[in-house]
């Protein structure tokens, strides 16, 4: 009679957790920490016959584990703090009693070397990493990245730090790379990493903040509430890790980072669908971004924010040349004005205000007051920066322009176009050489950008090197390029003798169901055509192209520069002397 079997002492399939993203789920944690734990004791299995190693846990192991000192281990010490806190008040009273009559004893100093805290001033710089979505609904994933977003933007506020953009930071999104090289490449000290469990009218939010040099834990923190409260959220953890790292704040930034609000949750998300579409710049996102802005500003017509996106959306629609800009820019304008009304310290709506200002009215004092007022707002904002650094282009100050767009790059630095936008400024400088490395930069970056290419065209022209120029300029035009590095390509063709080129690039602006009116007018003036030059400016003028805001500086031909036509449009549009 055969034997049978031995009875299994595995634990029930129900028990196990077959990867690192449902170990994490089961934690409440992203991937990235759960990894991390397992180097802190945590029980992970492997299969090890696998072509690659697969992992799996038990709940029962990971509970005892959690339950027997792992929650201390990787969570802030906070259990351990009553000890020190008695410790230190015995030690600080015998220093007082010591010190009577001298100065009062700096007890944060003192707690900070004594218990091996961190001092002032060793992180300078954050990352907040893209949050990790735990919903289990992949459709949920722009609510976890409009708290990246809103996170990221409470702690720029902060001018002691340098915080990475978030645009820089999306780009470790499910990425599964070491955070000592994550840091590396965004250069900074620390990240900001976690996890967003929406459900139903309340989130639940992880954060913790990670020491990269050497990598160690610094904060953690579970939070759930309910979602209307989650602006409130936001600035609470803004101020935790300000507070953790004892990094200094302005009077102004203390108010800012302790103001809080409710918000309805349906205008919330359809505040960061918005967010979400708006940065696909494409006619289709832009529209739905419009569509969601206004959906928000009907839920909750006191939510600024939504205010602010809604006049931005425009804004991107008069630069694309997705709409005439005297339909967006008015649209804008109303949009924004009422944002400042509701919230005059909203940094976005700021900027905003300066960017319609230069681009549209033509006030250059206004522009420059509000773009000013909306870096103070909010000194780590890239938009600002680039908003700001255009405006001194336009403007003749070169060098100031090219510092700012530097400092651009500095806080988002794995974003093509802000090399793109600084090599433009070094290019207006005569730095030719220094430009064309900056695109190199961008062109590791992302190998396909064609506003790069055009660029190096533009500026290997700029050299006498009309050939390396064509090069890059077909290159740009098989990836796509934009209308203004359109007309930047169609000057390269005509320096290398393929006029005929530059006159295909205008049967295509003339294709479009909007005419780039000034692009056309720069082609014009390559091929040495004044007249039509002019009368493509002069439509470029009256249709407040947004684009005419260079035209001060652009590189046209002196023979267009000194006709007494293009002179009175400087002067029609009030230029500074």
């Amino acid at each position: 009679m055969p034997q049978a079997p031995p009875p299994s002492f595995d634990p029930p399939a129900r028990e196990r957790l077959d990867s690192w993203k449902e170990i994490g789920a089961y934690l409440k944690r992203d991937e990235r920490t759960v990894r991390r734990w397992e180097r802190e004791g945590m029980p992970v299995h492997r299969h090890m016959h696998a072509k690659k190693a697969t992992v799996y846990s038990y709940k029962s192991e990971v509970d005892a584990w959690w339950n027997g000192g792992g929650q201390t281990r990787v969570e802030v010490p906070g259990a351990a703090a009553p000890r020190y806190r008695r410790s230190f008040w015995w030690i600080a009273a015998g220093l007082t009693l010591v010190a009577v009559g001298v100065v009062a004893v700096n007890v944060t100093w003192i707690r900070n070397r004594w218990f091996g805290r961190r001092l002032a001033g060793e992180i300078g710089s954050i990352a907040v990493l893209p949050l990790e979505n735990l919903s289990g609904n992949p459709e949920q994933d722009y609510f976890a990245d409009g708290m990246t977003e809103a996170l990221t933007t409470e702690l720029a506020r902060i001018s002691a730090l340098r915080v990475i953009s978030r645009e820089s930071a999306m780009q470790f999104k499910g990425a599964r790379k070491p955070l000592a090289q994550i840091a590396e490449e965004l250069n900074v000290d620390a990240v900001v990493e976690g996890a967003v469990i929406p459900e139903g009218g309340r989130v639940g939010v992880t954060a913790q903040l990670v020491q990269v040099r050497p990598e160690r834990l610094l904060w953690s923190e579970r939070y759930e509430r309910d979602v209307t409260s989650l602006l409130v959220l936001q600035s609470e953890v803004a101020r935790a890790i300000a507070a953790e790292i004892h990094a200094t704040l302005t009077p102004q930034e203390q108010a800012l980072l302790a103001r809080t609000r409710r918000i309805h949750p349906k205008a919330y998300e359809a505040y960061v669908k918005g967010l979400f579409f708006m940065e696909k710049v494409t006619p289709e996102g832009i529209t739905k971004s419009i569509d969601y802005f206004t959906r928000a500003i009907d839920i909750d017509p006191t939510y600024a924010p939504a205010f602010a996106g809604l006049a931005d959306a425009y804004n991107r629609a008069a630069i694309q040349n997705y709409r005439p800009a005297k339909e967006a820019y008015p649209a804008a304008k109303v949009a924004v004005s009422r944002a400042l009304q509701l919230d005059d310290k909203l940094a976005e709506a700021r900027v905003l205000a300066g960017v319609i200002k230069f681009r549209f009215d033509w006030d250059w004092a206004g522009a420059e007051r509000d773009l000013k007022s909306g870096l103070e707002l909010n000194p780590n904002s890239s938009r600002a920066h680039l908003g700001y650094s255009s405006y001194l282009l336009a403007m003749g100050r070169i060098d100031e322009a090219v510092r700012v767009a530097r400092r651009n790059v500095e806080l988002d630095p794995l974003t093509v176009q802000r090399y793109v936008d600084l090599a433009w400024k070094l290019s207006y400088a005569n730095r030719h050489d220094d430009a064309i490395t900056q695109l190199k930069k961008a062109l590791e970056i992302g190998p396909d950008s064609a506003d790069a290419y055009g660029r190096l065209g533009a500026n290997y022209a700029a050299k006498a090197m009309p050939a390396e120029g064509l090069g890059m300029c077909e290159k740009a035009l098989d990836k796509h390029a934009g209308s203004f590095v359109i007309s930047e390509c169609g000057r390269v063709f005509v320096l290398a003798g393929k006029q005929h080129k530059a006159l295909e690039l205008l049967k295509h602006y003339f294709a479009q169901s909007a005419v780039p009116q000034y692009q056309v007018a720069r082609i014009y003036d390559a091929l040495g055509n004044r007249e039509q030059a002019l009368e493509w400016l002069v439509q470029a003028y009256e249709a407040r192209a947004p684009e005419m805001c260079f035209l001060q500086i652009d590189t046209l031909s002196e023979a267009l520069r000194f006709d007494p036509r293009f002179q009175d449009l400087l002067r029609r549009m009030n230029f500074p002397s």
